[in-house]
């Protein structure tokens, strides 16, 4: 049999002519003859392809054009027709007959809570199918019976999932009879098809992914797949057999309702006969994947790693040397030794990290490589200024000396807190200073003498020390501590913040030095140096490389009473996030990016440098809109990166000329000439293996949850030869992830092909399309009840236009709609534009008395977005509800997630909501975060006394801002990770009945911070949470609520919501 060479997925059949997406693009294949052709061309990455009942059509979901939207294709070939403009994710479910399909959207939800929609297959409006969200429906071959999947989580990237949110099937047998859950499991229950008299799904109820059918009492339950290994991931039903994908193949096996005896499978051994273009070689020069750069001695070389790759190069003029060939590795960190031409790197093999140094004047030269050293996964490292002597710092939040001439690894330090990852050696090589936490809110700073091997403590570990670094000149130690505590009052209630606690500190390393801020200075110095230079044509570039050249001095450091030798500077407090040393000076560095860990994620937020100077006693701003920043080994300059992705390499302490762009004398580095030659068929296994190896160190449970993860690895590596685009590489390493069965593992971003952006423009409003009036009467408006925002408010509300229910609209920008010309079709790419609207109001007596009838002209702003909008719109309703049916007395709070825009919205509500005689607290879809316990705090507050006045006619009560009376928290299926631990913390804390449905169940937390090699990021679950009483039981089981509240399909179409009521009834 030939081997299979490609991967594909989402299989639809009619009548032996098979659909199939691969390459990211819709195939078609004559089962009968084999003949394959494409049907799409670059259209983006394409799913959930469906045949038309008749066959001559094909619907199918692309993100083409920016945000994921439903297309339909002939058969016999042509252009995809657009059929929604969501602005969202609206994928394709089916089809409900031959001229109208069926996608899911949540773009009119305020939450990720899908809905069912027709749409015309030659394009109209979206029609909403009555039966509540749902993600999926199947019709019985009367058409009167259905069945629809509600919710699913985690199908393949978090295999057997049995959370709140697992997927469960509900069957309406005739048009008479109410919806039922059907055959209900603890597992997901996806991809309902009603074929004859049964129903058809996926599960993963018996521990791997299968296809499963049963008859429509639930009962005759039969396994139609036989997969123990990789998860059944999509099927279809054509005629007596099943078509299925998995690990990236077709499969058929017959239909055989009366037996349980296994079936064997047929592998369809499809070739495209495609180039597979996505795996074409091509280039890239583009900052995006450069990880580290660093300057040598005196800033004339740079090293640099892009893209894997390990590169040296003149810093201003001359070829990028590509010091090693090997694609199979991957060079993450890369750094000088002392003022030599070698460098030392970090290499990643795929399985492990380990050191290697480098001849850069020698690039044909072998490498020294120390392959059989233990380094964990290095986080950081800096090389000794006058020894072959490396500290390296890792995951395993330790510290490790590594000496080149033993290649010995020896352990300085470890901390339990976290990870040891800012250290600085002294100029002469015998001391290191380095920052270990000793608890999890303080840090001390800790002296280390390396030759004899000791450590002494130079602050008292009651604060946040951070970033220590020498005085290159070896007289001080300096170091930022949080020390500045100076509350200031909260804008918006009774609380105190700290910000800007931020103070820098100088450690006098000698006991007989004096105050370094106190001193007197003599001009005469500096007038002699200033006459030398301008004799001897010198300047301060050529005065820094002469310092090169003279001995290193010794630092002599006197550690008895070292911490009573401790001096703020006279620097006002601030953010500041790093100090760098010079001779004289030393630079204050702000910026989000340098956090106290060097191992934390580095964002677009750019920083600012500032520098003190000894001489001058001055403190002064220099530049901001930097990225990173480090100094060269003489520390005489400074290599920074800018928002724009610049590097630049200027004189220490001084500003750079932002008007010279030259390479020479502006200090801009090209890193452009390091041109990484991209081949995706070396990439992308290798990129299996780092997703692999980072869940494999970081995963929270050193015994991977039981999974041979060594064996794992070798099945998905068959997989990934056949893997042709990036996408298909992030679905392989999605099942790879699933197989730990844990939540927050995700993989995000990558080198992903560029797309169309056509940002779809919104009225904030409804509209459907009235075929007497030939125009699209508007039947809804979005009603935030809110001005806070102009965001709040919809383009029809503005003044000047203030539209309403029943006004119709006619045209868009002089454009005549039609029932296939939508107002979303009309404007697309016109998100954030002025249009101009032709609009029939429905009041305008003048205008209906006119034999012209002619419309009016408005002009709005179309909206780039409804969510906001209309996620107020939601709780406004749901405030008005419960006030009105409790009569005033019960308050209502809905907290959409716990980031710090969750904590806004808890307060937007609670605030004028705590001195009702009770509080709804609802979490129901809340997308989780690490605010809940300042909520908490909030929520648990009693109320034990009143503070009364004269004319106070409403007593305040204290504490401050205590709840009044009694609680009722709201939960369901989509409150999950921090909405997890909120509703368990309610029940635990006894502030009142929790109501509603189970949650998501996810509460092992991540850490965002570590790149694949092309930029795309995976997330290991770190962080598992035990909670008293259940131990580790809210992971992949959710909270249980006090009082069970089912929403029925039949409920949730009508608007009803029966917890919210009970929720009323019981406050």
């Amino acid at each position: 049999m030939t081997e299979p060479r490609h991967y594909l997925q989402f299989p639809t059949c009619h009548n032996r002519q098979l659909a199939f997406v691969s390459e990211d693009d819709l195939w078609l294949c004559d089962l009968n003859t084999m003949h394959t052709r494409r049907v799409t061309t670059d259209f983006g990455t394409v799913k959930n392809p469906r045949f038309s009942p008749n066959g001559q059509h094909i619907a199918f979901s692309s993100d083409r054009e920016g945000s994921i939207e439903a297309y339909v294709v002939s058969v016999a070939g042509g252009n995809p027709i657009k059929l929604t403009y969501t602005g969202a994710a609206c994928l394709v479910t089916g089809w409900s007959n031959d001229d109208t399909v069926i996608v899911a959207s949540a773009h009119q939800s305020p939450f990720r809570e899908g809905m069912l929609y027709h749409v015309p297959a030659c394009g109209g409006s979206l029609a909403v199918i009555p039966v509540g969200p749902a993600n999926a429906i199947s019709y019985s071959p009367d058409q009167k019976g259905m069945v629809i999947q509600r919710h699913g989580y985690g199908y393949p990237s978090w295999k057997r999932y049995q959370g709140g949110t697992a997927a469960e099937l509900w069957l309406k047998r005739d048009a008479k009879s109410e919806f039922a859950v059907f055959c209900k499991q603890k597992m997901n229950m996806l991809q309902p098809v009603w074929h004859q008299d049964r129903i058809y799904f996926i599960s993963d109820f018996q521990g791997h992914g299968n296809v499963y059918s049963a008859d429509l009492d639930g009962g005759s339950l039969r396994r139609h797949t036989q997969c123990e290994g990789f998860y059944v991931r999509n099927f279809c039903i054509d005629g007596d057999a099943i078509i299925y994908a998995q690990q990236g193949q077709l499969y058929r096996v017959a239909i055989d309702v009366t037996t349980d005896a296994p079936l064997a499978a047929e592998h369809l051994a499809i070739d495209t006969g495609s180039i597979c273009h996505h795996k074409t070689r091509r280039y890239d020069f583009t900052a995006k994947t450069l990880e580290d750069i660093a300057p040598n001695h005196n800033a004339s070389s740079v090293a640099l790693c892009h893209r894997g790759r390990l590169f040296v190069m003149p810093s201003f003029q001359g070829p990028a040397l590509l010091l090693d060939h090997n694609q199979q590795q991957r060079y993450r960190h890369c750094l000088w030794l002392q003022k030599t031409a070698r460098v030392f790197a970090i290499c990643d093999d795929g399985n492990k990290d380990y050191p290697a140094v480098f001849q850069s004047d020698q690039p044909m030269a072998p490498a020294k490589r120390w392959q059989s050293v233990n380094l964990g996964k290095v986080l950081c490292l800096m090389a000794s200024p006058t020894e072959d002597k490396i500290l390296i710092a890792n995951n395993r939040h330790e510290l490790h000396l590594f000496d080149m001439k033993t290649g010995k690894l020896v352990q300085i330090a470890h901390s339990a807190f976290g990870t040891i990852s800012q250290f600085d050696w002294s100029s002469d090589g015998k001391w290191i200073c380095y920052r270990q936490q000793n608890s999890h809110e303080t840090a001390q700073i800790i002296l280390y003498d390396v030759k004899k091997a000791t450590q002494t403590t130079v602050t008292n570990g009651l604060y946040h020390d951070y970033s220590p670094c020498f005085d290159p000149d070896g007289q001080y130690l300096y170091f930022l501590s949080h020390r500045s505590l100076t509350p200031k009052g909260d804008g918006l209630c009774f609380q105190y913040n700290f910000t800007d606690t931020t103070l820098a500190y100088v450690c006098c390393l000698q006991s007989k030095t004096t105050n370094p801020f106190y001193h007197q200075v003599s001009d005469s110095d500096d007038d002699a140096k200033d006459d030398k230079n301008e004799k001897e044509g010198k300047d301060d570039k050529d005065d820094k490389n002469e310092k090169d050249d003279k001995p290193v001095k010794a630092v002599e450091i006197d550690l008895d009473g070292i911490a009573e030798r401790i001096l703020p500077f006279p620097v006002p407090a601030s953010s500041a996030t790093k100090l760098l040393a010079l001779s004289g000076k030393v630079l204050f560095i702000t910026a989000s990016w340098a956090d106290n860990d060097a191992d934390c994620e580095h964002d677009d937020g750019a920083g600012s440098v500032s520098v003190y100077d000894f001489k001058e006693l001055k403190f002064e701003p220099l530049f901001d809109g930097i990225t990173g920043a480090q100094l060269s080994h003489n520390r005489a300059f400074l290599c920074y990166s800018n928002a724009s992705k610049q590097i630049r390499i200027i004189p220490a302490g001084a500003k750079p000329d932002d008007k010279d762009t030259s390479y020479r004398k502006g200090g801009l580095i090209d890193h452009q000439r390091a041109r990484v030659a991209i081949t995706p068929a070396t990439e992308w296994p290798f990129m299996l293996r780092e997703a692999w190896r980072l869940q494999r160190d970081f995963f929270w449970d050193r015994d991977m949850a039981d999974v041979d993860w060594d064996a794992t690895l070798a099945r998905y590596l068959t997989v990934a030869e056949r893997v042709t685009t990036r996408a298909e590489l992030s679905d392989l390493i999605g099942e790879l992830h699933g197989e730990l069965g844990s939540s927050h593992a995700y993989i995000m971003g990558g080198d992903l092909p560029p797309k169309r952006q056509y940002r779809q423009g919104l009225l904030g409003a409804e509209t459907t399309y009235d075929p007497t009036a030939k125009a699209y009467r508007i039947s809804a408006i979005c009603d935030a009840q809110d001005v806070s925002s102009t965001d709040l408010i919809s383009p029809l509300r503005m003044p000047g236009v203030a539209l309403s229910v029943g006004d119709h609209i006619t045209a868009v920008n002089g454009v005549a709609l039609s029932e296939q010309l939508t107002p979303e079709c009309a404007l697309e790419q016109q998100a954030g534009q002025y249009v101009q609207l032709s609009v029939r109001r429905a009041n305008d007596k003048a205008k209906k008395q006119s034999s012209k009838n002619a419309d009016e002209t408005v002009i709005i702003k179309a909206s780039a977005g409804d969510h906001e909008r209309v996620y107020r719109a939601w709780v406004e309703k749901n405030r008005a509800y419960v006030h009105e049916h409790s009569q005033g007395k019960l308050g209502y709070i809905h907290i959409p997630d716990m980031s710090k825009d969750g904590y806004a919205e808890f307060l937007r509500s609670f605030l004028p909501s705590f001195d009702c005689d009770g509080l709804v607290v609802d979490v129901r879809f809340n997308g989780g975060g690490h605010v809940s316990s300042l909520i908490l705090q909030k929520l648990a507050l009693k109320r034990f006394g009143l503070d009364k006045t004269r004319w106070h006619e409403a007593n305040l009560c204290y504490p401050a801002n205590a709840p009044k009376g009694c609680m009722v928290g709201l939960c369901n299926e989509y409150a999950g990770s921090d909405g997890d631990m909120f509703s368990y913390a309610f029940k635990k804390m006894q502030l009142g009945t929790l109501v509603g449905k189970r949650t998501w169940g996810g509460v092992i937390g991540i850490n965002v911070r570590h790149a694949l090699l092309d930029g795309g990021v995976t997330t290991q679950p770190e962080y598992a949470i035990w909670l008293e009483g259940v131990g580790y039981g809210v992971e992949n089981h959710g909270v249980d609520p006090d009082e069970v509240v089912e929403i029925t399909p039949e409920q949730a179409a009508s608007g009803l919501d029966p917890q919210l009521d009970r929720a009323i009834a019981i406050a």
